[in-house]
């Protein structure tokens, strides 16, 4: 399948750097952007959904996960200190 972008000059011109850095053509690290964000939203689909169907809100998420994290690292250093 083939795609045209319009894109910006200056963002045509750091996508071609970047390629150049990973040794593939424009398109090539084009299409493997587009895949990897594709099989990203595959992967997170179902948390996604159990989020939205939580009713929770981001920052009720952001506080919660703050906590496991901050549990988490209690647990593991329980002086405080790595």
């Amino acid at each position: 399948m083939s795609v045209v972008l319009d894109l910006k000059p200056e963002v045509e011109a750091a996508l071609a750097q970047r390629a150049i850095g990973r040794g593939l053509s424009l398109n090539n690290y084009v299409s493997e952007m587009v895949s990897r964000q594709v099989n990203l939203d595959l992967r997170l689909a179902p948390v996604r959904k159990q989020f939205e169907e939580s009713g929770m809100t981001e920052n009720e998420l952001d506080e919660f996960m703050n906590g496991v994290r901050k549990k988490a690292f209690q647990d593991r250093y329980p002086n405080g200190r790595p």
